[in-house]
């Protein structure tokens, strides 16, 4: 997962069944625990909906593509067929 589309890598584990907006909230917890991570970056770590997910352009500027809506936050993450 790739943060504010900067080279900000995190390696999540996380179960087949979880939802997008579970994998946010998820996302922003092991962000905020992590200390390589740049804090200020996450403005609002208690609001989860001010967050989204996108799936990455395929070059390495680790920006999303802005072709495609936001991921819904009420499906599974694997209904995406991302890796």
């Amino acid at each position: 997962m790739f943060f504010f589309g900067k080279n900000i890598r995190l390696d999540l584990l996380i179960d087949k069944k979880i939802k997008v907006k579970e994998l946010i909230e998820y996302a922003i917890q092991n962000y905020m625990k992590n200390e390589k991570t740049v804090k200020e970056l996450m403005k609002f770590p208690e609001n989860i909906e001010a967050y989204e997910l996108r799936i990455l352009e395929d070059d390495d500027d680790y920006l999303p593509d802005m072709n495609f809506e936001p991921l819904n936050r009420s499906k599974k993450f694997t209904d995406y067929n991302v890796k």
